[in-house]
């Protein structure tokens, strides 16, 4: 009996495609089923990995590949090239994504290296990951914090991925981490300091106007692509990019939940938080046909949880305390409404200046994430 893994690339279009979007239902329903597994929207999972749809093949390029034993699937992953990044970071850095397998070694052994060679074919000397496709997107490895479902655009794994992938070779380079705070937190305390920095500040903030939503991102963008310019693994994101984003939000963003602050007449940052759709998505199995959009419709009334997605400010203001008068403003929100409590995902590890308000607010680790490098 043939026992070997076998490594092939898949095309980027037609069936080959679908059976790599449909392979974690092979994982989270199939061999090892687990209830806080989200099944992604496959009409979104297609865009997203369709090299004729995608804006980031406008700028990068993916192997996908996948492991068959005795001609069955058994694991994926994609080997990624960003070109961004590599300009942005003056760094030879390619990459690896879209990650699964069956709890067998050798066929994360088998995923890893083919992945590897590919990237190394194109003259990286570091693979990193996972990133599906960059920071920009989902990304990280759960380290910790199995015991719940993930939160709208964050990833959840085996606990046994993480063995497999250092015994390939791969080394620790980041943690990010993500903080939650419950509804009955002292809010008007931390409402009352925060109102102080504002006054002080002379900041003054808004909601986002959905009638100008077209205006309204292109003033985001503006800002992400300056605050986040510092930030570790950050990938200006292209026009293209943040407008796929931006139209993909739109559906789930309750204009309440994200507030642009204002020194005079200028833009100098903002937050994005938005209800955690993934307790809807739990229940539809990755369709909207043909009953999924009335689950979607009805489902999105019962939401107790968000999640911060992004919060930055220009660099010349940073410093001035607007981290805590978004988060403030954010679980304000969330408790008039009536949510238990919200997530606020992913900051990075050595990120003081997120992390302080969080813990400063009571806000406590719930879950931990990891990306990691493999040197080629």
């Amino acid at each position: 009996m043939n026992t070997e893994v076998e490594v092939r690339e898949v095309a980027g279009s037609g069936g080959e495609l679908r059976s790599f979007i449909r392979f974690p239902w092979e994982i989270y329903r199939k061999r090892y089923p687990h209830p806080n597994w989200v099944p992604p929207l496959l009409s979104t999972e297609k865009t997203l990995l369709d090299k004729s749809r995608s804006p980031f093949f406008e700028h990068g390029d993916a192997a996908y590949l996948m492991a068959f034993r005795e001609g069955k699937p058994v694991g994926r992953i994609a080997g990624i090239i960003n070109d961004r990044h590599v300009e942005f970071h003056e760094e030879k850095v390619g990459f690896f994504g879209f990650f699964e397998s069956v709890k067998d070694q050798a066929v994360t052994d088998a995923l890893v290296r083919a992945a590897a060679d590919w990237v190394r074919e194109r003259g990286m000397e570091v693979m990193r990951g996972p990133m599906n496709f960059s920071t920009n997107e989902t990304c990280g490895l759960l380290v910790d914090g199995f015991d719940e479902p993930p939160t709208i655009m964050m990833p959840y794994n085996p606990p046994w991925y993480e063995t497999q992938l250092l015994a390939t070779g791969m080394e620790p380079v980041q943690l990010l981490l993500s903080y939650y705070i419950p509804a009955d937190w002292d809010i008007q305390r931390i409402i009352r300091v925060a109102e102080k920095a504002r006054e002080k500040a002379g900041v003054r903030m808004r909601a986002l106007d959905m009638s100008r939503f077209r205006e309204e991102v292109d003033l985001l963008k503006g800002i992400y692509n300056d605050a986040w310019e510092m930030n570790w693994g950050f990938v200006p994101m292209t026009d293209a990019e943040f407008d796929h984003l931006a139209k993909d939000l739109k559906p789930v963003v309750d204009p309440d939940f994200v507030k642009i602050a204002f020194l005079g007449e200028e833009p100098v940052g903002f937050a994005l938080t938005v209800p955690d759709v993934n307790q809807v998505l739990i229940r539809m199995n990755g369709r909207l046909l043909p009953f999924g959009w009335l689950k979607l419709l009805f489902g999105l009334k019962k939401i107790d949880v968000a999640r911060v997605i992004a919060l930055g400010v220009k660099k010349p203001y940073q410093g001035m305390g607007l981290g805590s008068m978004f988060y403030a403003d954010a679980f304000d929100v969330a408790n008039r409404k009536g949510y238990r409590g919200g997530e606020a995902s992913w900051i990075l590890e050595d990120n003081a200046d997120m992390r302080k308000p969080m813990e400063a607010m009571g806000a406590e680790i719930n879950k931990r994430y990891r990306v990691y490098d493999l040197a080629l």
